[in-house]
Parts: C-alpha cells; sequence; structure tokens
C-alpha cells in the first residue's frame, strides 16, 4: 500500500483518459496531469516502481486499494488493466467513495451513482477524510474553506492518515479550480510541514511508519519549494 501512495504522491495517448485530462476535459482530482506525465515516464522506462505496481495488480486482487490502483492503471495507460474490472469493483463497493470518484474520473463506472448517506454503513474516518471524500464524491458541491480549515486546525498533527487525506483534498481543489483554503491561511500552511515533523515522536522521526512517511512526501508535494517543506523533506 506504500507504494501506491508513494506513486500518487511522488509521481505522485494516445493514451486516451491521460489525452482527455491533459485537454481539460476530465477533471483530474489527485491524478494531474503533471503526475500522470511523470508516472508515464516511468511506465515507459519500466522502473522498478511501475513494475513492482503492476506485480501488485497481477497478485492482489483482493487489495484495500484495488480501486485506486485501478484508476491509477487506467489513468496512465489510457486502458482498463482488465475490461470491465473497474466497473464491476465500484458496482461491488458503492461505499468507497474515494476510491469509486476515483474511478469514475478516469472514465470507468459511469453507471455507479454516489449512494446515499444511509445506504453505508457508520466508519470510523475522521472529518477530513469525511471531507475529501465528500469532495471527490460531488465536487460541484464541495465543502466550505471554513468548514476544511476548522477540522484541519482541530486534529492532531501526528494523525498520519488525515493530513495525508488533507493533501488529497488540497491537491484536487486545486486541481479543480475550487476555494484552495491555502490562500486564505497562507500562514498557517507554510508552516504545517514543520510542524508535523516536531509533532513527532524521536523514534517516529527515525524509523516512521509507512503513512507518516507518505504524508510528510504528501505535504513537501503540495509546495515543494516553501522552506518549511524542504526542511521537512
Amino acid at each position: 500500500m506504500r507504494l501506491l501512495y508513494l506513486l500518487a504522491a511522488v509521481a505522485i495517448a494516445t493514451d486516451a483518459a491521460a489525452a482527455r485530462q491533459l485537454e481539460g476535459h476530465l477533471p483530474g482530482l489527485i491524478f494531474t496531469p503533471q503526475r500522470i506525465k511523470r508516472i508515464k515516464r516511468e511506465r515507459e522506462r519500466q522502473t522498478p516502481r511501475w513494475s513492482n505496481f503492476e506485480e501488485r495488480l497481477r497478485t492482489v486482487p483482493d487489495s484495500p486499494e484495488r480501486g485506486f490502483e485501478l484508476a491509477l492503471y487506467t489513468a496512465v495507460t489510457g486502458e482498463e488493466f482488465h475490461p470491465g474490472e473497474s466497473d464491476k469493483w465500484a458496482l461491488a463497493h458503492p461505499c468507497e467513495h474515494r476510491q469509486v470518484a476515483l474511478i469514475r474520473n478516469v472514465g470507468q463506472a459511469e453507471s455507479v451513482s454516489a449512494p446515499s448517506d444511509t445506504s453505508c454503513s457508520p466508519t470510523q474516518a475522521g472529518p477530513i477524510v469525511r471531507l475529501r471524500d465528500q469532495l471527490f464524491e460531488h465536487p460541484d458541491s464541495p465543502p466550505s474553506e471554513t468548514q476544511f480549515l476548522n477540522a484541519l486546525r482541530s486534529t492532531p498533527l501526528d494523525n498520519a492518515k488525515e493530513l495525508y487525506a488533507a493533501a488529497e483534498y488540497l491537491t484536487a481543489a486545486k486541481t479543480l479550480h475550487i476555494s484552495d483554503p491555502r490562500q486564505s491561511a497562507s500562514q498557517f500552511f507554510n508552516s504545517l510541514p514543520v510542524q508535523f515533523l516536531l509533532s513527532l515522536e524521536p523514534q517516529q522521526v527515525d524509523h516512521p511508519d509507512w503513512q507518516t512517511h507518505v504524508a510528510a512526501l504528501a505535504l513537501v508535494a503540495l509546495d515543494p519549494n516553501s522552506d518549511s517543506a524542504q526542511f521537512l523533506q
């Protein structure tokens, strides 16, 4: 799973889906044209990261991030890993809001409608995860900037899962050309990477788990030129 998030955070067409995205006909969410271009180069060079990703697609069909994997493969190659698999996966997992939205985003599962709030069992997802899923699912009616900022400011900075969701939210907000909370709270976001680092215990800094690692990389990717991000990196 770490590999998948690294692809999204660091990298993270004849390719039809990528071409439509580059032309601006398809909202990118986290699959931005720049990231897709970088991952396409990895595919062309058959780097270990891309080879490991393809191997995962072949050997881990029950991955908890299967929808993400299928959507990323389609976004990069312009075709499905297996014809019809994305649609079947989305129909079988309607409550995986984020992953179904990513599949729909690259042109698959168009027949899958967003489930109502009552059709899915309650989850333990935090407030930022829920807001990110709401944005991915309904980009035409995004959460308010105030909602997002309040949720982020009240979230413990060592909560790597929520911070990664915040990075995905901010990436999608920029791609979709909707209100970007960073514009109205620039000082907060400029210091966020360093504050995240300072919130960690020494052993977490020396030996971060994969979630902490990818959350850090995602924060750096939001603004790699800022002093705070470079210090974290």
